[in-house]
């Protein structure tokens, strides 16, 4: 399980006081190689990666999510969670 720390404010330093949370994740995964050094089939062989969409796991009022399934060996896992409150606004970023 991963968890996020709750929101507790807005943008503008007000209390927050009901919100939604969406989980999202990617993948950056190993498709390939290639040479190291582009023309140089001697310099060895480097991965060649994709990055994946980012896909919903979850929305809910939990800060917290099941995490997906972990990356394979040279690969990243990417996780991010957007606050959404009552009317619909979108965390600040911060």
């Amino acid at each position: 399980m991963i968890c996020w720390e709750p929101v507790v404010l807005d943008c503008a330093g007000g209390i927050e006081a009901t919100l939604t949370y969406r989980h999202e994740s990617a993948y950056i995964r190993v498709i390939g190689t290639q040479p190291c050094l582009a023309g140089d089939p001697t310099s060895g062989d480097c991965p060649v990666y994709r990055l994946d969409p980012f896909n919903i796991l979850q929305e809910s009022m939990d800060a917290c999510v099941q995490e997906p399934a972990l990356p394979g060996i040279g690969e990243i896992l990417l996780m991010k969670v957007t606050a959404i409150d009552a009317t619909g606004n979108e965390d600040c970023g911060a």
